[in-house]
């Protein structure tokens, strides 16, 4: 069975979703074909956001470690659990504030979201494609209905008004 490299190995899926869309599936076959290209790409955008994230918790483990360190070795450690946790939250916070205005952070985080948008717009295609095959409306025909309907609503409130 082939997998589709770089979404998990999907079972059985690489083979049919690899080749050129022909035939009277060509449609719905494109459609399959650009959200596994779609979400391969949001699993490398998360993949690089939480490279961020883990360099971000690296540093303020090793800045946790260095506030620590020099109390341990005078003998004077802390006083509970909660002051480890308040300095591991301090720091947590100091590396993050940092991080998070640095452009590495700010690029995987506008990826991510670009990626996931455009998933959920390949998704919306592929639930549009099937209503229209059991011939139900579709998001874009409700939609539309609801703007008509605002409108005649505006149009009546505005002869009565």
């Amino acid at each position: 069975m082939g997998t589709m490299p770089g979404l998990g190995g999907l079972p059985g899926m690489g083979g049919a979703f690899n080749m050129p869309a022909l035939g009277p599936a060509r449609e719905q076959q494109e459609s399959w074909q650009r959200l596994l290209q779609r979400g391969a790409r949001c699993t490398q955008a998360q993949m690089q956001l939480s490279g961020q994230w883990n360099d971000i918790i690296e540093r303020a483990l090793r800045e946790l470690g260095e506030r620590l360190a020099p109390r341990l070795k005078s003998g004077t450690p802390p006083g509970s659990m909660k002051e480890v946790y308040d300095l591991w939250v301090e720091s947590a916070e100091r590396v993050y504030s940092q991080a998070a205005r640095g452009a590495d952070f700010v690029q995987a985080q506008a990826e991510l979201t670009n990626a996931l948008s455009q998933v959920r717009s390949a998704q919306r295609e592929l639930v549009e494609g099937w209503t229209k095959q059991f011939d139900l409306p579709t998001r874009a025909e409700i939609n539309s209905i609801h703007q008509q309907l605002r409108e005649l609503k505006a149009a009546l409130a505005g002869t009565r008004g």
